[in-house]
């Protein structure tokens, strides 16, 4: 996957302007620290973009009764 399609997914699930900001924010987070550290900048980037996409949709990991 690359980041375009990782994008697309995001706006896809995700509707709220806020939780895409922090979508953004945590990338731009991750990707220095993987630069830091000599890790996989563009991987762990995009980890990082979706690692929220589907919370407005199923906020709960716990299911209903």
């Amino acid at each position: 996957m690359n980041r375009d399609d990782a994008w697309a997914l995001l706006t896809e699930y995700t509707q709220g302007d806020s939780l895409r900001k922090h979508a953004l924010a945590v990338e731009a987070a991750v990707r220095g620290y993987a630069r830091r550290f000599g890790e996989d900048e563009n991987g762990w980037g995009i980890v990082a973009l979706l690692h929220d996409f589907d919370y407005e949709r199923w906020p709960s990991a716990i299911p209903n009764g």
